[in-house]
């Protein structure tokens, strides 16, 4: 008799490999794609500088002075986490009145790192969804707009733990998208929809694969309307 020329062992590093090969390659094409629609994505931002600029209108003082209508979350939150809530507030009214200028909103984010934690992404997010409900249109699109602000400027900020950055971002945006929608706000829901890809992409928390799936998904959304 002849023995098997290939032993099952063998076969089955030779199948671990290619399964191996193909995740890369697979890994390697995603970021081709979000490296390309990136540069399409700034492309169009430059040609039509007037879409980033219809992302930060102007601040009305009478909406971010809304800010304040925490009763029900406050009363939903454990007592250590309110010192976090009434700093998201402050942050946002900050946000607004300088109009997302982060070298305002950076000192006051750097007084603070310590309740930009795991916790807060939720407390924003549960904070937008209970006060979106609470106010009317126009000062839910104005609220959503400092949030998305508040969002570009912690997306980027240099100091505190990054992990913890992408997920308040991420919760920002996602807020965002509930008011700023594809019908209302096209432009500001693409532009959102292109931060949120950014987000993702330097996301360093949950699958790897999934994140860059999430952001190529998101730069997609951008793509229908630039």
């Amino acid at each position: 008799m002849h023995k098997n020329l290939t032993p099952k062992r063998t076969i089955q590093q030779l199948l671990l490999i290619k399964r191996r090969l193909f995740k890369l390659g697979r890994s390697f094409l995603q970021l081709l794609i979000i490296v390309f629609v990136r540069l399409l994505v700034m492309v169009l931002m430059f040609i039509f500088p007037s879409l980033r600029r219809r992302l930060l209108p102007k601040t009305k003082k009478e909406n971010s002075d809304r800010l304040s209508s925490t009763t029900d979350i406050r009363e939903k939150l454990p007592d250590q986490f309110h010192s976090q809530l009434d700093f998201l507030i402050q942050v946002l009214r900050v946000t607004a009145e300088s109009n997302g200028d982060s070298k305002v909103v950076y000192p006051l984010l750097q007084q603070n790192l310590d309740k930009l934690d795991d916790n807060f992404a939720d407390i924003l997010r549960n904070w937008a969804t209970a006060n979106f409900s609470e106010v009317e249109a126009g000062v839910a699109e104005s609220i959503a707009i400092y949030i998305g602000n508040f969002s570009n400027c912690i997306q980027q900020f240099p100091l505190g733990n990054k992990a913890n950055n992408m997920e308040i971002s991420i919760a920002g945006y996602e807020a965002v998208l509930k008011v700023l929608t594809y019908k209302s706000h096209r432009e500001n829901w693409a532009m959102t929809q292109n931060n949120l890809g950014n987000a993702y992409c330097d996301r360093i928390r949950g699958d790897k694969a999934q994140n860059i799936e999430a952001a190529i998904a998101a730069y997609e959304q951008a793509l229908l309307v630039y």
